[in-house]
């Protein structure tokens, strides 16, 4: 994403000043539902409640729209077992790109939906997918972040990287904003849709040449895992359980400690 129409570029400076982006049909793009269910009433009233709060470009210019949208970004993101940093980054991006809105008008180039993609990215009907173009994103941020740099480098400094914007600054302007939208999405769960319990690990023991026991116990309720690398029973009877996480590494945690200690 090299360049922005002009109209864009006055869009985000009326945003900055407080106004509604969309307000004047001059300013307008063809947008597409981020959400194939569509806009809730809780996302209307977190619209409300988080514009007073936002710093930047949004500042005031949330709607329930703009949320649905940034809260298919986030639940993307957390189904695919990433640190809720990357959620801070993917929203911070969308906020720049296309202020939360899903554009289905080619306005920059080739340059569709959430995170403004062209065509090398993937086809139309792809980049107009929230659930698909934010795992792009995702995907191009890992590559440019081998070693996990992603989760410790600048926000603005990471999405510049990935997508190579003319006006590089305005990532970092809206980090705060990104960061204050995503955490406010990251505990919400979908209005519909309760969250996949199948990630809980559970304990099953057997004694040696014996049979497993009749139940299992639950030893951790994290429902974000997403998948399990290998486990080992210890002689003091303690359960190590080592997870998966993609684009944070390998993470190992006993059944009594609180909290996990990454290893890769």
């Amino acid at each position: 994403m090299k360049t922005k129409t002009l109209r864009y570029v006055l869009a985000a400076g009326l945003a900055a000043l407080g106004s509604t982006v969309v307000a004047d049909p001059a300013l307008a793009w063809d947008t597409a539902a981020c959400d194939p269910k569509g806009v809730t009433a809780a996302d209307a009233d977190l619209a409300t409640a988080l514009n007073s709060r936002l710093t930047a470009n949004l500042r005031n210019a949330l709607t329930g729209y703009r949320i649905s949208c940034a809260r298919m970004i986030v639940k993307t993101v957390r189904a695919g077992g990433w640190d809720p940093h990357a959620a801070t980054i993917a929203v911070t991006t969308a906020i720049v790109e296309t202020t939360l809105m899903n554009i289905s008008e080619k306005v920059d180039h080739t340059s569709l939906g959430l995170f403004q993609q062209q065509d090398w990215w993937g086809s139309a009907k792809d980049r107009m997918n929230p659930v698909w173009t934010t795992n792009k994103f995702l995907s191009a941020m890992a590559a440019k972040h081998p070693d996990g740099k992603w989760l410790t480098d600048p926000i603005g400094k990471v999405c510049q990287e990935v997508q190579g914007s003319a006006y590089p600054t305005r990532y970092g302007e809206n980090a705060a904003d990104g960061k204050t939208v995503a955490e406010a999405l990251w505990g919400i769960d979908d209005p519909v849709e309760k969250p996949d319990p199948h990630g809980t690990v559970y304990a099953r023991s057997r004694s040696a040449g014996g049979t497993w026991q009749n139940s299992a116990t639950r030893i951790d309720t994290n429902t974000a895992i997403s998948g399990i690398a290998a486990t080992r029973q210890q002689t003091d009877n303690s359960l190590h359980v080592f997870t998966v996480v993609p684009g944070s590494g390998i993470w190992h945690r006993k059944a009594w400690e609180a909290d996990a200690t990454r290893i890769d």
